[in-house]
């Protein structure tokens, strides 16, 4: 049975509305990405914590806040901090976006990349400065000594610190050698404008300063400010 001229306009103008429903659509998606990029581009973002090196204040796996940071004004001695890893080779900004999508949908546990993630070597590691531009530090048994810009005395990491926190050292296991090269001990060392030294709180388990040294501020990309998952580590992060 052939159409109507009154049916065929119908049919034209529901097939117009549904593409016009459409468009909103796909606006609206766009749209929701662009707020969501920036969002946790420069409001607040998610980190999961991929190994123990930062035991006892955050266990393996758990899943906390950060606030991006595009500039470092001045950092605080015993602030956690996110950073990037001095010798991580840099992706397409495009994967580094849909990277964000990514990570916020699953918790951190899955990432776009064209570089393997195996072990403890990650892009973005979470980790405690210990030692800000001006200090010397040396390390005994584990544990940073400061000496302050302008100060005779060397003090202990915690003497230095207003926050106060714990580190973990666990007995040897043979991971490194107390009559070796990795000993947990250190030379002096003056940080200059622009350089820091982060450690993990479980010394001997972190990929930090200690082994690969100073870290740029440029390489600190955000402020850890509470865990979310597991509910029984929730709360502001010390």
């Amino acid at each position: 049975m052939p159409f109507s001229k009154t049916q065929h306009r119908l049919s034209s103008r529901d097939r117009l509305s549904s593409i016009h429903k459409r468009n909103i659509l796909i606006l609206k998606v766009l749209l929701g990405v662009v707020i969501f990029i920036a969002f946790t581009s420069f409001v607040i973002s998610t980190i999961r914590a991929g190994s123990v090196s930062m035991e006892p204040v955050l266990e393996k796996g758990s899943c906390s806040l950060f606030h991006p940071i595009r500039r470092v004004k001045e950092m605080e001695r015993g602030e956690v901090v996110l950073i990037e890893a001095p010798f991580y080779e840099q992706e397409h900004f495009l994967v580094n976006i849909l990277n964000r999508a990514v990570g916020f949908f699953t918790f951190q546990k899955l990432q776009v990349s064209f570089y393997p993630r195996e072990g403890w070597v990650n892009r973005y590691m979470i980790k405690r400065v210990v030692a800000v531009p001006g200090d010397t530090v040396k390390m005994e048994n584990w544990i940073l000594h400061i000496k302050k810009k302008d100060e005779p005395y060397f003090l202990t990491e915690f003497e230095c610190s207003d926050r106060e926190y714990d580190v973990r050292i666990d007995n040897n296991d043979g991971f490194a050698s107390d009559n070796g090269p990795l000993n947990g001990n250190l030379p002096e060392l003056t940080l200059n404008d622009g350089e820091y030294f982060v450690l993990g709180d479980n010394r001997r388990y972190s990929n930090d300063s200690y082994y690969w040294g100073i870290l740029p501020e440029e390489n600190i990309k955000g402020k850890l400010l509470f865990v979310y998952w597991p509910l029984s580590q929730f709360g502001v992060i010390h």
